[in-house]
């Protein structure tokens, strides 16, 4: 089956922006249908990304958040976006694959804790995250297991071509591990197995 993807991001200086537009054109490399969602708007300038709206949320098979570290954690913008979602869409978000990728202008600049607090947030909603683990793609960019972190300061040159093959894969797998989680029926947003013995309620 074809997953939903949402890339839903916020991005002040271009950078983050970059990053969502391969990570959509790897899940859509899979076959994903896709949306590419800016939380501030028209105004991140790409183009092709749509204003963000938690129904995006509601809508996906996998969701994948990206963010400018800001003192270690994920953006305002963002972190009011998401608390605004756990309130208007609830339940729905339950059972969602969801991993990130963040931003920062120095190496040390709190990327891994603020792919750490996307990681919580997802556990308060109870979906499943998909850490990027070592694969080669991250390694080139310094080995981050929990998400896909890039460092870039304002009006730097375009992101490297490690970066973007990164997202892209980021993508792609966030694509492939919906295709598996959702295999099986699911009713109303929330998995049910197929194996269980016949007559017997899901």
């Amino acid at each position: 089956m074809n997953s939903r993807v949402a890339v839903v991001f916020h991005s002040d200086t271009g950078a983050t922006r970059d990053l969502a537009l391969a990570v959509e054109q790897g899940a859509r490399s899979r076959g994903s249908l896709t949306r590419l969602c800016s939380i501030t708007g028209p105004r991140d300038g790409s183009g092709t990304s749509r204003a963000a709206v938690t129904d995006d949320l509601s809508w996906a098979d996998a969701i994948v958040i990206g963010t400018p570290t800001l003192f270690g954690g994920v953006s305002a913008k963002m972190l009011d976006f998401l608390s605004d979602a756990r309130r208007d869409v609830g339940d729905d978000l339950k059972d969602k694959v969801v991993t990130g990728f963040t931003v920062a202008g120095s190496a040390n600049g709190g990327q891994e804790a603020c792919l750490l607090s996307l990681c919580d947030i997802a556990h308060h909603w109870g979906a499943v995250v998909m850490p990027t683990g070592l694969v080669p793609q991250m390694r080139r960019l310094g080995g981050n297991p929990y998400g896909l972190s890039v460092t870039r300061s304002k009006g730097e040159a375009p992101l490297p071509e490690a970066a973007t093959e990164a997202a892209h894969e980021l993508g792609a797998r966030a694509a492939q591990a919906a295709e598996i989680l959702f295999a099986s029926t699911r009713t109303k947003g929330h998995l049910v197995q197929t194996n269980a013995p016949e007559g017997a309620a899901p």
